[in-house]
């Protein structure tokens, strides 16, 4: 394990996460069929885009420097949702749209998870309620997608 023991290491790595989410979703609108599917993805396109300027934001903030908990360790294997090689793979026959959808909801609740996470380990309220905005939000989009999911799952149930 390799634990993360500062907060602007996380937000690094939580800014990338949301770049990487936002290209990935790119992608997949790109493919997708569905007009309704498109639509969310690109919805939430726009919405990681503006999670990561929230975290370059807060990336910036001095009095992060100085407030995260004593003790503060994070273990970056937790978090890992592997985007790289599946954004390739979107564009491949091989992979259904089931299958990614299942990789975003993965994603999705890494995220959330890394953000539940970061808003306990910081003191200042006004971070720590905008961490857990970002929590939210990305739980949100994980029900989103297991909702497509599973209405994917039926129509497959159905035909078959």
């Amino acid at each position: 394990m390799n634990p993360w023991r500062s907060i602007d290491t996380v937000l690094d790595f939580a800014i990338e996460n949301e770049a990487a989410s936002a290209a990935f979703y790119s992608s997949l609108a790109g493919e997708v069929t569905s007009e309704s599917l498109q639509a969310v993805l690109l919805d939430l396109v726009e919405e990681e885009l503006g999670h990561k300027r929230a975290l370059e934001a807060i990336r910036r903030e001095p009095r992060l420097k100085t407030k995260a908990r004593e003790g503060f360790a994070l273990e970056k294997e937790d978090y890992l949702v592997d985007l790289a090689d599946l954004v390739e793979e979107a564009n491949s026959p091989e992979v259904n749209m089931g299958q990614l959808l299942v990789v975003a909801v993965a994603k999705e609740k890494a995220a959330y998870r890394l953000y539940r996470d970061l808003a306990e380990q910081v003191d200042d309220r006004s971070i720590r309620q905008l961490f857990l905005r970002l929590a939210q939000e990305e739980a949100r989009h994980s029900r989103q997608f297991q909702t497509k999911l599973g209405g994917r799952l039926r129509q497959t149930t159905n035909k078959g």
